[in-house]
């Protein structure tokens, strides 16, 4: 819809418990919307974070 745009980010998870966001990975879907993909041989929980 209208108003609504794409980006992706990336979190790098730390061994020891958090989450921090990459500063020099954002990429703008400029004019496209992304779309969720599977991975062949994923599980459940890799399905909601890979996206096309």
């Amino acid at each position: 819809p209208d108003g609504i745009r794409s980006w992706l980010v990336k979190l790098d998870a730390n061994p020891d418990g958090g989450l921090a966001l990459d500063p020099k990975f954002f990429l703008k879907f400029d004019g496209l919307r992304s779309h969720q993909v599977r991975l062949e041989g994923g599980d459940a929980s890799s399905d909601s974070y890979c996206y096309s």
